[in-house]
């Protein structure tokens, strides 16, 4: 097996990590090298008693019904990710339920993506899954090997090979978000690193920088965001531009982005700073807190309409949208508010859907409000 080894402290540039392309492997397990992370923490070893406490966590994660990210296919169907049921796949008509029992690589699933050949792409706590509608395939990116007390107490909220976000640019290259390794770029022959050693260090020494969601602008750049500490980076081709407090965003961690059709990047922070909702347009950020109408600093989704207007998810607040002038509260006929919002999503006939913890999920057709949670349950 070939070890790849990084020093975290020093910040590395780019490193190619080959592995075999997509379209000359058979079977259903594709996998590129080990990477073994050397720690300042030497000889550390993960005891039993904690290795115990991980397993817990592990489980209690596993046990939430959550739905953690919605998709549009290029067909009209929407397919939902779960926490830990598999996706849920929804033709118009009915639910269909997909499971390990049907061929997926594993029952958490963290984000969906479809490419420009139709194939379907989940992140996994362990990598990808593809479906080409008939059969899954099991991808997993450069497999972090790393024990560390800070991790120990981390894990799995952090887990550097988890996969949090996936996207493919204009030019086919895959990007993928992890939950604690950075980024990588997949140009079909190799996985390139990039944004491991960005951010915070933390208390053992390593980064762990989590990239929960990527976007794309309209420009082609592709954004990438930071929950420890590094703002958000724009890539543009060649080089790696980071934006922080000290260049107007509101807080140094941030959790969601969106590009606009507009041009703009709204990026919405998790709320450890003053932080909020950011607006990017090129050249200046411009703010928005709570004293303009949102509920809270943490920003948990960020999707623009088709009649452009946005969607903002809240963590630990009420659901809303805003029109570039106000914020308004989604509030249904029952005069409930909805909270701890994952994603949002809009189908083919202009239907907004929205879910998340505690295993919501929504349809918005311009006038009521439909409870779909049961289809997670």
């Amino acid at each position: 097996m070939i070890h790849f080894t990084f020093i975290p402290i020093v910040l590395l540039a780019q490193t190619l990590l080959p592995t075999p392309n997509f379209a000359r492997l058979s079977g259903n397990y594709i996998a590129p090298p080990e990477l073994t992370i050397e720690r300042p923490e030497d000889n550390y070893t993960t005891d039993a008693t904690t290795r115990n406490a991980i397993d817990k966590r592990i489980a209690a994660v596993k046990s939430a019904n959550t739905f953690r990210d919605g998709f549009v296919d290029d067909k009209g169907d929407l397919w939902f990710s779960s926490n830990s049921k598999g996706i849920y796949r929804y033709d118009g008509e009915s639910f269909t339920n997909i499971t390990t029992k049907d061929g997926l690589s594993d029952n958490q699933v963290t984000s969906i993506m479809q490419d420009s050949e139709g194939n379907m792409w989940f992140g996994m706590p362990d990598g990808m899954c593809r479906y080409d509608g008939e059969n899954f395939a099991h991808i997993q990116i450069p497999h972090v090997r790393i024990s560390s007390s800070w991790l120990d107490k981390a894990y799995p909220v952090v887990n550097p090979n988890q996969v949090t976000d996936m996207l493919q640019d204009r030019n086919g290259n895959f990007w993928i978000g992890t939950n604690g390794f950075g980024a990588y770029h997949y140009n079909g022959e190799n996985f390139t690193s990039h944004l491991a050693n960005h951010g915070l260090i933390q208390t053992d020494g390593l980064y762990h920088n989590v990239v929960l969601e990527l976007t794309q602008d309209t420009k082609g750049n592709i954004w990438f965001t930071s929950l420890t500490r590094g703002g958000v980076s724009r890539y543009d081709g060649t080089s790696m531009k980071h934006f922080t407090v000290e260049d107007g965003l509101s807080d140094y961690t941030t959790r969601s982005i969106h590009a606009d059709r507009s041009g703009n990047v709204w990026i919405g922070s998790n709320g450890n700073q003053k932080g909020g909702l950011d607006r990017f347009d090129g050249e200046t950020f411009t703010n928005f807190h709570s004293t303009h109408g949102t509920s809270s600093t943490s920003i948990s989704a960020i999707f623009e309409d088709s009649t452009g207007n946005l969607w903002i998810g809240i963590v630990n607040g009420d659901l809303c949208t805003f029109d570039g002038k106000q914020f308004v509260t989604i509030i249904d006929q029952d005069g409930t508010t909805f909270q701890a919002i994952n994603f949002i999503i809009e189908d083919h006939d202009s239907n907004i859907w929205f879910g998340g913890n505690h295993g919501q999920l929504y349809r918005y057709d311009g006038k009521d409000i439909t409870d779909f949670s049961h289809a997670g349950k």
